[in-house]
């Protein structure tokens, strides 16, 4: 059975794209069958994955409109995990977005760790929480005091991954040549991205167990 992840958070410039990227990435480094779905304007995952080289592990994209999402699973039926990259302006469109909820196994919720960060994504994630498991994924994480903040504030409100995405240069160079840290033997933040995907797929397991 097809299982979706969701990776949605109303804040912009939080690393939504990035952690689409490392979790499909991984997942296809575990052998199993990937799509990506973009329904961002700004097309972050089809120019990220038009840069992919061609002997790496294998990662479908497609394009989606907002208007075109009953589509996704129809398309998608042959994949094992599907991943969903939304953009910032998801309060425009809650319908949608209840509708991607209803048959997502998982929503990760990226958030930086600022005051303005957490504002904004506590609320979404009282939201999106009532449908499925979800986590908030701590990304472009720098300051220890501010992280710590952030971790107590986050956790009032839900999941947080207990692995952060932090600040190295090596997982945007990555991106640049369409590929994800975790595909880089050497490259810092490669195997967070990883336990990033670990811990999502703990999560759908234990969903279905339950």
């Amino acid at each position: 059975m097809t299982q979706y992840v969701l990776i949605t958070s109303p804040k912009g410039g939080v690393g939504k794209s990035t952690v689409a990227q490392g979790l499909a990435v991984s997942a296809a480094l575990a052998g199993l069958k990937v799509a990506v779905i973009d329904l961002d304007r700004q097309q972050s995952i089809m120019r990220w994955h038009r840069r992919r080289p061609a002997n790496v592990s294998k990662v479908d994209a497609m394009e989606c409109q907002w208007d075109a999402i009953d589509s996704i699973r129809t398309v998608t039926a042959h994949h094992d995990i599907v991943i969903i990259d939304t953009p910032t302006s998801v309060e425009e469109h809650i319908g949608e977005v209840k509708s991607l909820l209803g048959f997502s196994s998982l929503t990760l919720v990226p958030t930086g760790y600022s005051w303005a960060d957490r504002e904004s994504v506590i609320p979404w994630m009282k939201t999106v929480k009532a449908y499925a498991p979800a986590a908030f994924v701590l990304n472009r994480v720098r300051t220890v005091k501010a992280l710590v903040d952030a971790r107590r504030d986050l956790n009032r409100s839900g999941l947080i991954c207990p692995v952060e995405i932090p600040t190295y240069e090596d997982v945007w160079q990555a991106q640049e040549v369409g590929l994800s840290a975790c595909e880089i033997d050497s490259a810092k933040g490669g195997r967070d991205i990883t336990s990033i995907w670990e811990f999502s797929r703990n999560l759908m397991t234990a969903g279905v167990a339950a």
